[in-house]
């Protein structure tokens, strides 16, 4: 792929204007979050409170809470307070587990009790539109698939967006061959055929998973070899490839900048790494703590180039079930006085730690288009990630990072001794990370987007 060229996008015929949606009331348990402010469609100045805005057709976007460790979470809030705020009114519903705290028992009931709370959700706003935000797994698919159900016996349309998982050939096979992480399409769509093609057995999911997507009036996928395989295992199922952007006007999204030339106005990297070779590598892993994420491996990796001398610092942030086990495997290896732990970070903090950063490690099994993969682009901080999900759209290897491949310790040492020896490279590498994202993942780009899909299904255009 081109680096300099981003992949093409639906074009949108609308053209919203660009303002943030003022603060959202954030009331954890409630099904429904509305902005506190809106603002006329038609108006052109600041928002202002209007009543004008229960005219605008509503949109429910659905996803675990905003300010859950998920990048599902991120997401949604990226769209509730986008530019989509002047022409819907939109709506957040909240599912999924993340950002709450209950025993099992409960969250047993409540996922039983999740149907009876979107009847009333939908009876009580009246959304045209029901975005779902889902993973191509098992739980979450037949959870969305009958929610999706719901909606549409009460007139409502439906967009169902996939964050990942697996492919839907993939979940139909058995459950041994279903574990196998998902490889990359290497080349051109006119194999998607071959690539994707079902094994015998399995039919039964495969009806199954084809009735569900036939239940949206759009599925929404991040990369290029999703939709390849979307659209050959539900041929005429409108799928549509929307990649995830980050707003980059925010002060936090500034403050983790690198900085620019104020007399070029070209990219400059201030970070003292990149000025001395000597200088200990800043590592960095920002998200869930689960084994998916190739921490384990992160791990290994490091403790090789430790033992071998190497100076650095590796900085996980973020929480999830596997950090008691992560926080041992680091005693284990012995990298206490190397690695540590902080928790999730938000806002300035964040910031902080991506202007502390040299690169990001991320070698994920499995992904749709993570937000901090983004967000370490757009920092100027490079990444050693692998080519999974829609990451081979946004990064060039070599050129905006380095790509290795999944469950390779070996590779992930290679690749940050490589960057720790060619310093100028890795400046070279965060100066084009950040021209990447502005060009092609900027917030403005999703929301037009979603406000060109939405418009084509209110208006039965689709």
């Amino acid at each position: 792929m081109n680096a300099s060229a981003p992949p093409p996008f639906p074009s949108s015929p609308y053209v919203p204007y660009v303002q943030d949606m003022p603060a959202s009331t954030r009331r954890e348990g409630k099904d429904c979050v509305r902005p506190a402010l809106c603002a006329d469609a038609r108006q052109e100045g600041p928002l202002t409170p209007s009543i004008a805005t229960s005219s605008l057709p509503a949109v429910a976007i659905c996803s675990p809470a905003l300010w859950a460790v998920s990048g599902v979470s991120t997401h949604a809030a990226i769209l509730l307070k986008s530019r989509l705020i002047r022409r819907f009114r939109l709506l957040h519903f909240q599912l999924g587990s993340e950002g709450r705290s209950e025993a099992p028992g409960a969250r047993a009931i409540r996922t039983l009790l999740t149907p009876w709370r979107l009847l009333r959700f939908l009876h009580a706003e009246r959304p045209a539109i029901l975005h779902l935000n889902t993973s191509m797994a098992l739980r979450p698919i037949l959870r969305d698939g009958v929610l999706a159900m719901l909606a549409r016996a009460h007139g409502v349309r439906v967009v169902m967006q996939i964050h990942g998982g697996q492919m839907p050939q993939q979940l139909c096979r058995s459950r041994s061959q279903s574990r196998a992480p998902t490889a990359v399409l290497a080349g051109a769509q006119e194999r998607a055929a071959d690539r994707f093609a079902l094994p015998p057995g399995g039919w039964v999911m495969q009806r199954l998973l084809q009735t569900i997507l036939a239940l949206n009036d759009a599925v929404v996928v991040l990369s290029m070899q999703e939709q390849a395989a979307y659209r050959q295992f539900c041929p005429g199922l409108q799928v549509l490839r929307i990649p995830n952007g980050i707003d980059l006007d925010t002060d936090d999204c500034r403050d983790a900048a690198r900085g620019q030339d104020e007399t070029t106005g070209e990219d400059a990297i201030s970070c003292p790494a990149y000025k001395a070779t000597k200088t200990a590598l800043r590592l960095l892993y920002l998200g869930r703590l689960i084994p998916e994420k190739g921490l384990y491996e992160a791990l290994d990796a490091v403790a090789v180039l430790v033992k071998a001398g190497r100076k650095l610092h590796f900085t996980i942030a973020g929480a999830g079930p596997a950090a008691q086990a992560l926080a041992q495997r680091v005693r284990v290896l012995k990298l206490e006085a190397v690695v540590r732990f902080t928790g999730p970070v938000a806002g300035g903090a964040k910031a902080g730690l991506w202007r502390q950063t040299d690169v990001m490690l991320l070698p994920s099994f499995s992904e749709g288009l993570p937000y901090a993969l983004l967000e370490a682009m757009a920092s100027g901080t490079p990444a050693v990630t692998c080519a999974v999900g829609a990451i081979p759209d946004v990064m060039q290897d070599g050129v905006h990072g380095l790509l290795v491949p999944p469950h390779d310790s070996a590779a992930i040492a290679s690749a940050i001794a490589r960057l720790d020896d060619e310093r100028a490279l890795l400046a070279a590498m965060a100066i084009a990370g950040r021209r990447r994202v502005r060009e092609a993942f900027s917030a403005e780009r999703l929301a037009a987007d979603f406000s060109a899909l939405y418009g084509d299904i209110i208006h039965a255009r689709i």
